[in-house]
């Protein structure tokens, strides 16, 4: 004997629907680079509350020896997708980060780099989520993202 369910297949591709919009969702853009003016790169930092998440010394090291000079900060921006929210699910989180400030659009900005490769900047209560995907950002960050989560 069969069952015949008439609700089963409108209820399942209402559930798709739902679990898929619980996702979230970015959009893209681009700042103008030559807007984008370092001021102050700051040494790396290693997040005290997230130290334990470095359980490997290679880690911890990368951490301590990762440096960025402002030319290098500037190229990440460049190459980076700027995001309507932050990218958690598309890159690693990595405990250290390189923080200082930059110029744009006549503003200072703080910004906040991470071993992940993922970036941003706050002005008063303006934010702006950054991530790079592309290869050129790898010699940049200590654990580019691996193709997790596709980017188009």
């Amino acid at each position: 004997m069969i069952l015949q369910l008439g609700w089963a297949k409108p209820y399942s591709i209402i559930m798709i629907i739902l679990m898929m919009s619980s996702y979230p969702t970015y959009t893209q853009s681009k700042q103008s680079a030559s807007e984008i003016q370092i001021e102050i790169v700051n040494a790396v930092t290693i997040d005290i509350n997230q130290l334990s998440m470095i359980t490997d010394s290679a880690m911890y090291q990368a951490c301590q020896h990762w440096q960025l000079n402002k030319q290098q900060v500037k190229q990440f921006f460049e190459l980076s997708e700027n995001y309507s929210d932050y990218p958690y699910s598309l890159y690693y989180q990595i405990p250290c980060s390189i923080t200082g400030t930059l110029k744009y659009q006549n503003k200072i900005w703080r910004f906040t780099i991470d071993g992940g490769a993922t970036g941003v900047w706050q002005y008063k209560t303006d934010i702006k989520y950054f991530g790079c995907h592309k290869a050129a950002c790898e010699s940049l960050v200590i654990l580019p993202t691996d193709g997790m989560i596709t980017i188009n």
